[in-house]
Parts: structure tokens; C-alpha cells; sequence
């Protein structure tokens, strides 16, 4: 998959509403809600934020002309939750669980795909609730305004719309701010 470019990324940020992020954020919230079952933490805010700027930094691939932004977060999401749960699956099949590590909670009766596929219903089911949320659009707003911020730091003289996905990002911090000595802070 070509990946998009920090420009195309901020560019696909902006064109974003509190309403589709707080959908993005309501299908990240029905998946970890499930995943939290099967001991697995996923914070919604987090995964956005963290798909937002490995997309902006390549390390999260995206094709603009294969889906929407918004989208292509919510598959991200899923694609992290899904990992973390098949780890902790192989590491319940190394100590002595189930020998497919299908059984991950006291209150799953059936198999791991089964919840999982649960999970993305649950997902889209929240996604559209959340999308007319009052709380959740509220955190939507602060949210994009905190992404569309950062990105526009990481973009200032670091980044150009023709720079490819995959260049990484740097920026320079001048130590203004008090730094720990041995016996706490300065």
C-alpha cells in the first residue's frame, strides 16, 4: 500500500468533523470495551491519537484513494486491538490455557473469533452512537484540535506535503524546561 503523505495526512485531519472523530472514537471505545473482557486495555483517545501520527509518520500506512481517513482509523483500531488480543492468546496457550489461547475470560463461552466479530459490531454500533454524543463530541473537538496542533509542530520546517509518508519526523526541543536531578526536580 503507497503510503499517504504528511501533507495529504494533514490535509485528510482537517477535512475531519467533531462528529467523525467522535465516531472514530466510539468504534475504538466498543472495541476496547470487549477487548478490556478478554484483559486487554485499549484506551480510544490513545489509539486515535497514536494512528494519527504513525499515519503522519509512515509507520501506519494509508492509501487517501483506497478509504477515508476516518476509516482508515477505525481499521487501525481494530488491526491494534486484534493484535494485542492474539498476544495475549499465545501467551494464555504458553502458560497453560487453552491450547489456541481461545479462552482469555471467566465470562466468554465461546470462541475468540466469535467475540472478536461481536467486538466490531459493538464497534459500529458505537461509532454511530457516538457521533451525536454531547460528552464524546466535546472530547472529539479538544481531541483534533490536539492532533491538528501537534501536526502542524511536526510539519513546521520538518515535513513537506512532498516529503513520502515513510521520512521520519524530528523536532528539535531546547532544554528550557527543568530537568530531574538525583534528589528530584530542580
Amino acid at each position: 500500500m503507497p503510503a499517504a503523505t504528511s501533507g495529504e495526512v494533514v490535509a485528510a485531519l482537517g477535512a475531519l468533523d467533531a462528529a467523525d472523530l467522535a465516531g472514530v472514537l466510539g468504534y475504538a471505545e466498543g472495541l476496547g470495551l470487549v477487548a478490556a473482557t478478554l484483559g486487554v486495555w485499549a484506551d480510544p483517545a490513545a489509539l486515535v491519537r497514536w494512528s494519527v501520527v504513525g499515519t503522519a509518520g509512515g509507520a501506519v500506512p494509508w492509501d487517501p484513494n483506497e478509504q477515508p481517513f476516518a476509516a482508515h482509523l477505525q481499521r487501525e483500531a481494530l488491526a491494534w486491538v486484534v493484535a494485542q488480543v492474539d498476544l495475549r492468546a499465545a501467551a494464555a496457550a504458553r502458560i497453560g490455557g487453552a491450547p489456541d489461547g481461545a479462552r482469555l475470560s471467566t465470562v466468554q463461552l465461546g470462541s475468540l473469533p466469535g467475540v472478536l466479530a461481536a467486538a466490531r459490531r459493538a464497534a459500529a454500533q458505537l461509532a454511530a452512537d457516538r457521533r451525536s454524543d454531547p460528552a464524546v463530541l466535546e472530547l472529539a473537538a479538544l481531541l483534533l484540535g490536539e492532533l491538528r496542533a501537534a501536526l502542524a509542530v511536526l510539519a513546521a520546517g520538518c515535513v513537506t506535503d512532498e516529503t513520502p509518508g515513510g521520512a521520519p519526523l524530528a523536532v528539535e526541543l531546547e532544554e528550557t524546561a527543568p530537568m530531574p536531578d538525583a534528589e528530584g526536580w530542580n
